[in-house]
């Protein structure tokens, strides 16, 4: 929330000043975001801000940390990704709470069947999961390390083949598609 604020009195100010001054604000405020834009780049990163709600960050959150709470921060986010790639795709639900709990051809996350998604979200007060929390954050803002792809699963070698060479990511223990 604080930052939120930040930026809507950064833009505020920004508005005021132009109204008063020439464009040197602007010209610095440019060269901020062509930073911001060359490093994620930089980090094969696409960033695209979305609004979200406390409890929409509590259940990825707790997805998270059911599904990859043992990876990397980068494998966390990722699969995040996951969830927020089929919330814009017309095949599934268009909630996070619709994709996760999602059943209409099988359960989309078995952690939503074999009771380990319920234990996070009860413990979830408790023993807040912060880096699980930070990544969901970062996939909700708009982080994303595997593009469009919308499933993943264990990494085997095996499996990577039946994809094909450059039509998937490995990212710490899992494979995105």
């Amino acid at each position: 929330m604080k930052t939120k604020m930040k930026k809507i009195a950064t833009l505020l100010l920004m508005i005021l000043l132009c109204v008063t001054t020439t464009t040197p604000v602007f010209a610095a405020e440019k060269e901020e975001e062509d930073v911001k834009t060359k490093n994620a780049i930089k980090k094969n990163v696409t960033v695209e801000t979305v609004m979200y709600t406390n409890e929409e960050v509590k259940l990825l959150a707790c997805l998270i940390q059911a599904e990859a709470g043992n990876q990397s921060f980068r494998g966390k986010v990722a699969v995040g990704n996951v969830v927020l790639n089929r919330v814009k795709s017309p095949k599934y639900p268009n909630t996070i709470k619709g994709v996760i709990y999602d059943k209409r051809w099988a359960p989309q996350f078995s952690v939503t069947v074999n009771g380990s998604l319920k234990n996070k979200l009860a413990n979830y007060n408790k023993s807040k999961p912060e880096e699980c929390i930070k990544a969901a954050k970062a996939a909700l803002n708009g982080t994303n390390y595997v593009g469009s792809y919308m499933y993943f699963r264990r990494y085997t070698r095996d499996y990577a083949n039946q994809l094909g060479k450059g039509n998937y990511k490995v990212i710490g223990a899992h494979i995105f598609h």
